[in-house]
């Protein structure tokens, strides 16, 4: 196994795990602005102003993740052997769908509605996105280009995966900022792939003919058995010494 390829998935799992909490100089400053009888109006003023920085900051951070995450995809994909792509594949869902959970939860924790609610300021919100934001796409890069790997694991963990991936694909489409153009295309992609929604009429997915699936396909073929040519045979007689 490329050691590439887990710096990547475990990357993911710290970045998951690293939700920011308040120090408590910021905590400080807060109280501060509450005591300073700041006009709301200004404050409101000030958070847009923010979330539009930040949320400027993060898609360029996104486009670069996602450079990273369609290498490890292809990079999987190149695997000469069936075991190694499964083997990452079970790990990286493994890693993707927990840390989504969490967000879940966390958002509806902050009552943090996407497309409604403004980019957080806050970073603990930020990696709490993010990790959908990173999660939902990452998991279509394994499952648009290594569909039968993909769909024997989710099927094995439907129960808890399906909500999972519903709520991530409805979070990152009600993010127009960032899910749109050919993001926006993926996450109908991945919703028709794994059975959300009903195929498109001109839907087509070239993986799943490629190399890859050929030879896992091939290797679950029995051989046939040669039949003997039929026709007179030349006998040896038996001698005695």
């Amino acid at each position: 196994m490329k050691p590439q390829l887990y710096l990547i998935v475990f990357s993911f799992l710290i970045y998951s795990c690293q939700f920011i909490t308040a120090t408590e100089e910021k905590e400080e400053d807060e109280m501060q602005e509450e005591r300073s009888g700041e006009k709301p109006s200004k404050k409101i003023e000030g958070v847009i102003d923010a979330s539009f920085r930040n949320i400027v900051t993060y898609r360029s951070m996104f486009a670069a993740k996602r450079r990273d995450q369609i290498d490890t995809a292809n990079r999987i994909l190149a695997m000469e052997e069936y075991s190694k792509q499964y083997k990452m594949v079970e790990l990286l869902m493994e890693t993707i769908f927990p840390a989504m959970n969490d967000s879940w939860m966390k958002a509806n924790e902050s009552n943090y509605i996407a497309g409604a609610s403004p980019y957080p300021t806050d970073e603990k919100m930020q990696g709490v996105v993010g990790i959908v934001f990173e999660g939902v796409p990452f998991f279509g890069d394994i499952l648009l280009r290594l569909p039968h790997i993909t769909k024997d694991i989710y099927k094995r963990q439907k129960r808890e995966y399906e909500s999972i991936l519903i709520w991530g694909l409805e979070f990152c489409r009600n993010t127009s900022t960032i899910f749109n153009g050919h993001h926006a295309t993926q996450l109908h992609l991945i919703s028709q792939e794994i059975g959300l929604i009903p195929e498109d009429p001109d839907y087509i997915n070239p993986f799943r003919t490629s190399e890859a699936e050929r030879r896992i396909n091939n290797a679950k073929v029995k051989p046939k058995k040669q039949k003997s040519k039929k026709g007179p045979k030349l006998r040896t007689q038996k001698t005695e010494l």
